[in-house]
């Protein structure tokens, strides 16, 4: 109830503005954008000639020159330095092995640690020094009295390792996530000196984060932008247990909610006994780039972003004899609709006041790597981007008469999609998985770790039991087609709603372009290290 008093609220403040008729000229534009193209760019982006877009092979090699031919063909100036439409990406691959043990000790108890079975090395250290130093639990290490935690103050970290959450155990609440995500409580962490970090599962969280999946992704070659060279270590539950056992509270009921101390100094210490023999190479990948210059001398400066990811998973395990990820959903949709956005802006009479830059980036199915370059590397200055829109993964199974909109209640962006989604007779309903914070999870996140507002629209979906005939079009793809050889273009897509989808994200981006005043966030949890 809250939510939508805050919304109505914003849209009352702002209506003003936001509630006059779009533009004639807008509108037009955006009944340029076409189902036939969309199929087009799909078809290709999905081929099995570029053989399902891995950055740093031929096809997604390919998949880049596509788009910034495009990009060409509309009319739209290259990104970086007005001389190129491609951004060169560093990333690291790096694969590590870990010998020896970590020796725990706790009220005179030790415990020898083996690496695979009771804990995996999460960061890439060249090495951890061999030196007893003592353990702190730091809740989920954050200081942050405006959301009632204080986990960190006045708490020594300095040559210590702290203990902390994997994840926020408060349902993952989306303002606390935003504003103190996981990276950047261990960078805190690092600045004040920590010797290392211990991360944790809880066990209501173990059925589906099991430590065996865990222990597969963190023992395989693994890709990052960013080196991280502070140990950070995920332990088993059990031996965190260990480490409780005499404390003057229990874990398992902090676990669960109940209030406890915000931090704990253990009678427990760790001397790492271990050789790390880690394999790392830096490969180049492509970001790609171009925009639209605004129309008004001042503004013009300013910049409204689209982004969409283009890579995919390349060729892997096959399933039913199909082993080339094509990813046509994940994310050539995304690719062609923005695409397509990109041309309804070109056919504006008068481009927007604001100018209008268009990212197709890299690995992001690595982690998100490509934005996260970008937003460390851009290319216009981060205070110049006004805000963002995402394309990922749009389904297009049926017509388009219900969206999410993920992110509406955190900026001025939310009441601006509302406004269009009306226009267009597209209903905008509540996130179906509140839960599992998709909004945390795609591209536009890292432009709001730099404190760019962002809206990152989705399908809706009924959950189900279920996987039958009955089961909605949309959950039941997700359920059985989602990151497999299966997810392939298909004549009979509904591309009528991708068309649709593209004239939301077109009119959106076009509003905010013409805004006297820029949108803005609507609580404080930017991140103090961004923009």
């Amino acid at each position: 109830m809250m939510k939508q008093i805050l919304l109505y609220g914003i849209l009352f403040l702002y209506g003003s503005v936001w509630a006059q008729q779009i533009p004639e000229d807008a509108i037009r534009a955006s009944e340029k954008i076409q189902k036939n193209a969309i199929r087009a760019h799909m078809r290709y982006l999905a081929d099995d000639l570029l053989e399902g877009r891995k950055p740093f092979t031929r096809g997604y090699h390919l998949a880049s020159r596509y788009v910034a031919s495009q990009f060409e063909e509309i009319g739209l100036k290259p990104g970086v330095g007005d001389s190129s439409y491609f951004q060169s990406v560093s990333i690291y691959k790096n694969k590590s092995t870990v010998s020896g043990s970590l020796i725990l000790k706790n009220n005179g108890e030790i415990k020898h640690l083996m690496p695979g079975r009771d804990f995996l090395l999460v960061s890439e250290p060249e090495g951890m020094e061999s030196k007893e130093m003592e353990i702190v639990f730091g809740g989920i290490g954050v200081q942050d009295p405006s959301l009632d935690y204080q986990d960190m103050e006045n708490l020594n970290v300095k040559n210590k390792y702290v203990i902390l959450f994997y994840w926020h155990p408060d349902d993952r609440s989306l303002q606390l996530s935003l504003k103190h995500m996981d990276n950047q409580r261990i960078l805190r962490l690092k600045k004040a000196g920590a010797a290392g970090v211990i991360l944790y599962i809880p066990p209501n969280d173990q059925p589906k984060f099991t430590w065996e999946r865990f222990k597969y992704y963190f023992s395989r070659e693994r890709f990052k932008s960013t080196y991280l060279d502070l140990p950070v270590l995920l332990i088993d539950w059990e031996i965190i247990n260990f480490l409780f056992h005499s404390a003057e509270f229990s874990l398992d009921s902090y676990v669960n909610g109940n209030a406890l101390p915000y931090q704990y100094h253990l009678n427990a210490s760790l001397n790492p006994d271990i050789q790390i023999e880690t394999d790392y190479e830096i490969s180049e990948s492509l970001n790609v780039l171009g925009y639209l210059q605004g129309s008004d001398p001042v503004l013009s400066n300013e910049y409204m972003v689209y982004t969409a990811h283009l890579d995919h998973e390349g060729i892997g395990r096959p399933i039913e004899g199909d082993s080339i990820y094509n990813g046509a959903y994940d994310n050539a949709s995304g690719i062609a609709i923005m695409l397509e956005i990109a041309r309804a802006f070109s056919e504006l009479r008068v481009p927007p006041k604001r100018s209008v830059l268009f990212i197709a980036l890299t690995a992001e199915e690595m982690g998100l790597l490509g934005s996260e370059y970008f937003v460390n590397h851009p290319t216009v200055e981060l205070e110049n981007m006004v805000a963002s829109l995402n394309l990922d993964m749009f389904l297009m199974e049926k017509p388009l008469t219900e969206i999410v909109l993920l992110g509406e209640d955190l900026s001025g962006l939310g009441p601006l999609a509302h406004h269009v989604c009306q226009k267009l007779k597209v209903t905008a309903v509540p996130d179906p998985l509140p839960e599992e914070n998709i909004f945390l999870r795609s591209d536009h996140i890292n432009f709001v770790k730099k404190g760019v507002p962002s809206l990152f629209l989705v399908n809706s979906f009924q959950k189900s039991t279920s996987l039958d005939e009955n089961t909605d079009v949309n959950y039941r793809w997700l359920k059985t087609l989602y990151h497999t050889p299966l997810d392939n273009f298909r004549e009979d897509i509904y591309f009528e709603a991708g068309v649709t989808f593209g004239q939301i994200n077109f009119l959106t981006g076009y509003l905010v372009a013409e805004l006297k005043d820029r949108v803005h966030w609507n609580f404080d949890f930017v991140e103090e290290n961004s923009r």
